[in-house]
């Protein structure tokens, strides 16, 4: 594929998904249908087919070549790194934003369902001042664009968590992708050995735990710091940090 058409199926892709995200910030998931949102994008439905099986990966879903560029890039790391440094290295890379803006998106979602015994309107105040937060930091970083986008999918996992099932989905998708990465390396079988997926797994969760400590925080730590510190507690072995540090 030509580096011109790759350019335009992408520019498609995000065309489409603002339009999903759009038209559902007005009306509901329910009350959108992928014949508008196509319209909207200026595409017809069979196009949207050929980029999304159902409207609502178009809203919240993952970006599939994000998740082969990942996987590439875990695969391509030095040989003499542990499959643990790889992750970490990809993973918390400044260079995958994008990614950022996922995993952000699913530690919200996961607590605005999960979000405890906080009332609505204490509960409106905390994502009012995380969206802010997080724009701050997104546009500090020139990604103003991504911004946009990071405030439409909180938004929309606040107000109708049942798309969080497609997050998820996307999520079991890229630890799928990492785990073969990693088997690859390591020239094992990931369908017998545990191992890829154990190490994708802890990688994972320590990215997610990592981002919902700091979102609720008084963020005098930058992300990337806080990422690399969680991954050395990590390989440290979790022991009790008895010298006060916070990991």
């Amino acid at each position: 594929m030509s580096d011109l058409r790759s350019k335009k199926k992408l520019a498609t892709y995000h065309a489409l998904a603002a339009a999903a995200r759009t038209l559902t910030i007005e009306r509901g998931p329910d009350g959108v249908t992928v014949e508008e949102i196509a319209d909207l994008a200026g595409v017809s439905p069979r196009t949207f087919f050929n980029y999304f099986s159902c409207k609502e990966e178009a809203i919240v879903g993952s970006e599939p070549k994000m998740i082969t560029s990942l996987a590439e890039q875990v695969e391509q790391r030095p040989a003499e790194e542990d499959p643990l440094a790889a992750l970490e290295a990809v993973l918390a890379s400044e260079e995958n934003a994008e990614l950022a803006d996922h995993w952000r998106h699913r530690v919200e979602a996961l607590e605005s369902v999960l979000g405890g015994e906080e009332t609505g309107s204490d509960r409106a105040l905390r994502w009012k001042q995380r969206i802010e937060a997080l724009e701050s930091v997104l546009e500090a970083e020139e990604n103003s664009d991504l911004a946009q986008r990071w405030k439409q999918r909180m938004d929309l996992a606040r107000r109708f968590p049942q798309l969080l099932p497609r997050h998820l989905a996307g999520l079991a998708q890229l630890e799928r992708a990492l785990a073969d990465a990693v088997a690859a390396r390591l020239g094992i079988d990931a369908s017998i050995d545990p191992y890829p997926r154990l190490v994708v797994a802890t990688a994972v969760a320590t990215m997610r735990s990592t981002i919902g400590w700091w979102l609720q925080s008084d963020r005098n730590i930058s992300l990337p710091d806080s990422i690399h510190q969680a991954f050395e507690t990590l390989r440290s072995g979790l022991g009790h940090p008895s010298d006060g540090k916070q990991a």
